[in-house]
């Protein structure tokens, strides 16, 4: 199967002289490593910086998902902090990845009972009653995706119970890129050869209007060039406008369950 960054990249190689590649690499002044490969660097400067920004923006959906589904380990850190470790199971977001947390809603997120006594149970519970009347946003010092559907939670010294807690996330179907099949990949890598013009275009442009000229290529030849690619940021955003489509299609669970509510 077709790995649709490899395609991008090649397809990049294909369509723009390798000449004007090697400029643009060799000038773009966020590389200053001589060893770093062409590869790496339209991986970096053009799939990461300009298509990947855009698509997972593009097919980045929310959802609520309640706590108590969840694997939650608490523990203290380094410097005595309470720290939560939330795992998401796959089914609970449909197999997609989340990439960020919008926050953390409670009905109960007290410290814990079990620790209290007397008048402290009591205020305990006075809290619990009005937490039911109304929603809550957690406020902590840290809530970050540190691995495959892990979330970290630091609240500080403050020893929380995620009792009826629900967190709102963003999820993507693939951060980078390898749900995309079949003709759609062709798409991407027609999006992916205007990202690359895009960079060397903003890369090049300046220092070409200053007569640049580099292994015996004449001004002109390079200037002309480079200048064609002044409308790739336009047509680009007119493709992308079809991306929400294809990726909603590529979306076989979500494109399965609207195909069966048409009958």
């Amino acid at each position: 199967m077709t790995n649709p960054i490899n395609y991008c990249i090649q397809k990049i190689k294909n369509e723009i002289p390798n000449e004007i590649l090697q400029i643009a690499a060799t000038e773009d002044l966020g590389f200053y490593n001589s060893s770093i490969t062409l590869d790496e660097k339209l991986l970096t400067r053009v799939i990461k910086a300009y298509l990947l920004l855009d698509i997972n923006l593009l097919t980045t959906t929310s959802r609520q998902v309640t706590l108590d589904k969840c694997i939650v380990t608490s523990y203290l850190n380094n410097s005595k902090q309470y720290e939560y470790l939330i795992e998401i199971p796959d089914d609970a977001v449909d197999g997609k990845e989340v990439t960020s947390v919008s926050y953390i809603m409670y009905n109960m997120l007290l410290p814990q009972m079990g620790m209290m006594t007397g008048n402290a149970m009591e205020s305990a519970m006075g809290t619990l009653m009005q937490a039911h009347s109304s929603l809550n946003v957690l406020t902590a010092n840290r809530i970050d995706v540190v691995g495959r559907n892990m979330i970290l939670v630091n609240t500080g010294n403050i020893n929380w119970s995620f009792m009826n807690s629900t967190m709102e996330l963003n999820i993507s179907p693939n951060p980078n890129l390898s749900h995309v099949k079949g003709t759609a990949i062709i798409e991407l890598g027609k999006l992916a050869v205007l990202c690359a013009k895009q960079w060397i275009y903003n890369s090049l442009i300046i220092q070409i209007d200053q007569g640049y000229i580099r292994g015996g290529h004449s001004i002109d030849a390079i200037k002309n060039k480079i200048e064609s690619y002044e409308s790739a940021v336009e047509t680009y955003y007119e493709r992308l406008e079809n991306w929400p489509k294809i990726g909603f299609m590529l979306d076989t669970r979500q494109y399965q369950k609207f195909i069966e509510a048409q009958f």
